[in-house]
């Protein structure tokens, strides 16, 4: 895959929030990356939060078969999954509608033998006014998505991946602890 140098964010026919609107709370964003995750194929998900440029940040790093495309992914309307998942399970409007309005980095790849990439979208760049850089970012297989949170989430955020961990067929990981071994 050959890396433009910027893109926009464009909207679909999926109806994602607008980024007007307020951002997701933790339980919607941690859902939506889980989904994300089994969509992709993702056995195993590791969450942890950490100061990354000095803002508190959410990382959900899942073990799938990445995103392909940047384009796709900022589409918010077509992920570009291998074809392979897509005629597997059947589409059901997956977007990052809960993350519009956060600074979020997106770092994908599909396995060691084709490029991965990184997109950092700043907050105000959710609606499409602002490009956003997208880089080449080797060495990843599987979907890094890192989002801004706000510092009062912190201290809820174990409790919260674990009841959303309850419901997935993936084993989740907080900061390396099993979350749900049910």
């Amino acid at each position: 895959m050959s890396f433009s140098t910027s893109t926009r964010t464009t909207s679909g026919r999926s109806g994602f929030t607008q980024a007007d609107e307020p951002p997701g709370p933790l339980d919607t964003i941690l859902r939506e990356l889980f989904r994300i995750a089994q969509r992709a194929g993702a056995c195993r998900i590791h969450v942890e939060t950490f100061d990354y440029e000095g803002r508190p940040t959410l990382s959900v790093l899942d073990n799938g078969s990445g995103i392909d495309s940047p384009r796709a992914l900022l589409a918010l309307d077509a992920f570009g999954w291998r074809a392979a998942r897509l005629r597997s399970q059947p589409s059901s409007g997956l977007a990052l509608s809960s993350l519009v309005g956060r600074h979020t980095i997106v770092r994908s790849g599909p396995d060691e033998t084709e490029p991965a990439w990184s997109v950092t979208i700043p907050a105000e760049a959710w609606t499409g006014e602002a490009p956003i850089a997208v880089e080449p970012d080797g060495g990843l297989c599987g979907t890094n998505i890192m989002v801004e949170i706000p510092e009062e989430w912190r201290p809820g955020l174990e409790d919260a991946v674990a009841a959303a961990a309850r419901h997935v067929p993936m084993h989740v990981f907080f900061h390396a602890r099993w979350k749900n071994p049910d």
